[in-house]
């Protein structure tokens, strides 16, 4: 999906839901981006992947972030 301040991305499959989302806010005193996502797991292969997944994305999103804000 997608408008004017927001795009939604997302996959489905038989083990997972991902929805990621980022949004544009426009103020007067600048813009921020704001990234999410949304995981539905459905089955236990889709659990055990996310075992492995989430370790890593609550170290590699941030950081990734962190580099845009520089850019």
């Amino acid at each position: 999906a997608q408008s004017e301040r927001e795009v939604i991305l997302g996959e489905t499959d038989k083990h997972l839901d991902v929805k990621i989302s980022v949004a544009r806010l426009d103020t007067p005193g600048g813009t921020t981006v704001y990234v999410s996502t949304v995981v539905h797991v459905h089955n236990a292969l889709g659990r055990l992947y996310m075992l492995f997944v989430t370790p890593a994305h609550r170290v590699i999103a941030p950081a990734t972030i962190a580099s845009l804000k520089h850019a």
